[in-house]
């Protein structure tokens, strides 16, 4: 199934407005918010073809 290039974008920003959370999360020490935002940003990521998925793991 071939997603419409709105719903990858969609997918896209949800996945990396998340990641930036986790970012933050990570800092600031808060591991609730950072567990909450990892699982966000791969629900979102996963809708992703699979050669753009590696672009959301959080180091």
């Amino acid at each position: 199934m071939i997603m419409d290039d709105w719903k990858l974008e969609f997918y896209r920003v949800r996945a990396t407005e998340w990641r930036e959370t986790a970012k933050a999360a990570k800092l600031d020490g808060n591991d609730d918010l950072l567990r909450h935002a990892l699982n966000e940003m791969r629900n979102y990521a996963r809708a992703l073809p699979v050669e753009e998925q590696g672009n959301y793991e959080l180091v």
